[in-house]
């Protein structure tokens, strides 16, 4: 196949072979005065049958080369071959209609080459756009890439090969330069002591044809490459490879820092689980094992969960489950079959984990076999319930003994008479027995403090409680509580109660409201109890909270502040003497919430 091309430079070529333009015009000049010359010679020699397949070969140049415009000056050629048949013919009408048709033929030839020529051009010129567009990609490429022919011994062993063209990434990433049209072992002599393999795997790709990927430790430049090698043609391969040094050292670190982090959770004294994402756990340690004396394969996926109690399973699978699409820590005490058959209280702390990108990864958790704990406080319990019942009976056996002390007392002033010494002692015992009575009643009421766990508590309904437990007469009384819930000893309302109480009590004449109010400050929870009665005396505030101190049962306050104590809440007065009591409890950040604000 022939096609032309012209270039930059002024040359053109014909199948590949470029030829400056003056020579191309000067071939169709030489061919076509040698036509014309000849067609002369033998018109005037009377010879009218070869000359005129001269003018085939300046038609044809001029149509390839020049195409549309070749066409053109080849029908002007045809037109001139016409004219000196007319011109030389002898006028011989045979002749100049054999001319005519031969002209016709002429434009038909030039017609055809010049329709060729251009689209001969179109496909060269894709081809090289093609070709720059490999070029470049083959250039930019981040991967080393080799095309190499192979050379056998006489046995049809690989025993060299030849760089017969490589990109610029192959310098870069081994430092090889000037390798094309050089064999291997020029530019690296000792790579077949260092890398025999490599010879076994290009020259069978080589031969078979057959595609092949591997990872290599190419000593001769101290680099880890991935290489894949395929063959074009047999006998030659062409291999692309990527220095993965670093992306192995970076694999090695981290599963030298995995092997770590499991080696640490398998060492640890607690039981220890992880979930992947899909909430199925994929790792117990030792300790875990151990504890319910099941195999790894046993607990994989959801087979922990047959060691759970009947009477937690579905409680704990709640929690397990909410808090695992809520992507949320959590904490759950739940009975866990142990090794010997038995069930031990767990308490299981659960924690999301996520990769380094922020990606959720699963959850983590650890366990601590509480067993013993829970045994204590039963028998704790246990016994705060005998007390509570020896305590019961001795305020019931002290009670009659009052009721019986004091119709003494009622006989003993009708029996006596009214002397003002009599009247005096026995109104002396008979409110000594109706302070035991008052004690005895006290007792009873705050009996529970302390020995049930504490509880989250709504202020509102606290107040609300204490509220209508007390006289309020014609006082004011305003309670801004909202929603917020407490974190605190069942007895919470006690204090409440207490704290109004003690404004009814001692609030004075002219008192006329009660408020409470509730707000956040900072990541505390301040609630306040204030009245505007006489207030409390400034020599009396360092003892407020003291046991004893007070007119009535002189425990009231002392109490309140035992009930807070209990989950880290504190209570002062801060109130100014004649205008009113203030009391503000502070709650500390964790023992207080808003379910409104949660749910929003």
């Amino acid at each position: 196949m022939a096609y032309s091309h012209s270039h930059p430079d002024g040359k053109s070529s014909i199948s590949g072979v470029s030829l400056p333009e003056y020579l191309w015009q000067l071939l169709i000049i030489a061919s076509t005065a040698a036509a014309i010359a000849v067609s002369l010679y033998c018109l005037m020699q009377g010879i009218t049958i070869i000359f005129m397949h001269l003018f085939y070969f300046p038609i044809i140049l001029l149509a390839y080369h020049y195409r549309y415009r070749g066409f053109l000056l080849s029908l002007l050629l045809a037109l001139a071959y016409v004219w000196l048949v007319y011109l030389y013919g002898d006028g011989n009408t045979d002749v100049i209609s054999g001319a005519w048709l031969r002209f016709l033929v002429f434009a038909g030839i030039a017609a055809v080459v010049a329709y060729l020529s251009e689209h001969l051009s179109e496909d060269r010129k894709a081809l090289l756009e093609s070709e720059r567009k490999y070029r470049t990609l083959f250039e930019n490429m981040l991967e080393g890439f080799a095309y190499c022919r192979m050379i056998y011994d006489r046995n049809g062993r690989p025993v060299d090969w030849v760089y017969l063209d490589v990109n610029a990434a192959f310098g870069q990433l081994t430092g090889l330069n000037d390798v094309k049209g050089k064999r291997v072992l020029e530019v690296i002599p000792d790579i077949r002591k260092l890398t025999p393999e490599l010879f076994d795997i290009y020259g069978q790709v080589a031969s078979t044809g057959v595609s092949k990927r591997f990872e290599i430790d190419f000593l001769p430049i101290k680099k880890l490459l991935r290489i894949s090698v395929f063959s074009p043609q047999q006998g030659y391969f062409v291999a692309a490879f990527e220095d993965i040094t670093e992306e192995r050292r970076v694999q090695d670190e981290i599963r030298k820092s995995h092997d770590f982090y499991l080696k640490v959770l398998d060492d640890f004294p607690n039981p220890i689980w992880r979930a992947d994402v899909n909430a199925k756990c994929d790792y117990f340690n030792r300790n875990w094992l151990d504890f319910t004396g099941r195999t790894l394969g046993q607990e994989l996926g959801d087979g922990w969960a047959e060691g759970v109690h009947p009477e937690d399973f579905d409680r704990c699978l709640k929690i397990y489950l909410d808090n695992f699409h809520a992507k949320t820590p959590f904490s759950m005490e739940y009975r866990l079959r142990y090794h010997d058959g038995t069930y031990h209280w767990l308490y299981d702390n659960g924690t999301p984990f996520f990769t380094a990108d922020g990606k959720f990864a699963g959850y983590i958790g650890s366990c601590y076999d509480i067993q013993e704990r829970r045994q204590a406080e039963q028998a704790l319990h246990e016994v705060n319930r005998k007390l509570n019942l020896l305590s019961s009976i001795t305020r019931h056996d002290i009670k009659n003994q009052l009721f019986s002390l004091k119709a003494f007392l009622e006989l003993s002033k009708e029996s006596l008479g009214n002397t003002a010494e009599t009247s005096e002692y026995l109104l002396k015992a008979e409110r000594a027995a109706f302070a035991i009575e008052r004690q005895i009643v006290f007792t009873k009421e705050y009996q529970d403090l302390g020995v049930n766990s504490p509880v989250w508590q709504n202020v509102g309904e606290a107040v609300e409680i204490s509220r209508a437990s007390l006289p309020l007469r014609d006082i004011v009384f305003t309670a801004d509580a909202g929603d917020w819930e407490v974190y605190g000893d069942p007895l919470l309302e006690k204090v409440f109660y207490n704290l109004i109480d003690n404004s009814l009590r001692y609030g004075g004449p002219k008192m006329t409201r009660i408020d409470i109010t509730t707000q956040a400050s900072g990541p505390a929870l301040v609630i306040t109890v204030e009245d505007n009665g006489v207030g409390i005396p400034l020599e009396d505030k360092s003892r407020l909270f003291t046991k004893g101190f007070g007119h009535n049962t002189g425990l009231g306050l002392f109490l309140s502040r035992e009930i807070l104590a209990i989950t880290g809440i504190s209570i002062a007065e801060t109130g100014e003497p004649g205008r009113g009591a203030r009391f503000v409890i502070t709650v500390p950040e964790g023992a207080w919430r808003r379910p409104s604000a949660t749910v929003e």
